[in-house]
């Protein structure tokens, strides 16, 4: 499932990031790598950011970027 599709207060893991190198990239300098558990914080409607919770820090993702990250329900 895409990381714009759980729910609020959901803990996930990332499978996989498709987007391009530059993005993934940039994520990765986020903090944000394959494998990591993290906890989705606030969904926006409306196609607005997603807020992550990861290793004690808040990241909001643009809602396109969101759509790219891979995860798996724990």
């Amino acid at each position: 499932m895409r990381l714009i599709d759980c729910l609020n207060g959901s803990k996930v893991k990332i499978l996989s990031i498709d987007a391009g190198k530059g993005a993934e990239l940039n994520l990765m300098n986020l903090g944000l790598n394959i494998g990591d558990v993290i906890t989705v914080s606030k969904r926006s409607r409306l196609r607005g950011p997603v807020v992550i919770i990861n290793k004690d820090s808040e990241i909001a993702i643009g809602h396109g970027l969101a759509e790219k990250i891979l995860v798996e329900g724990l």
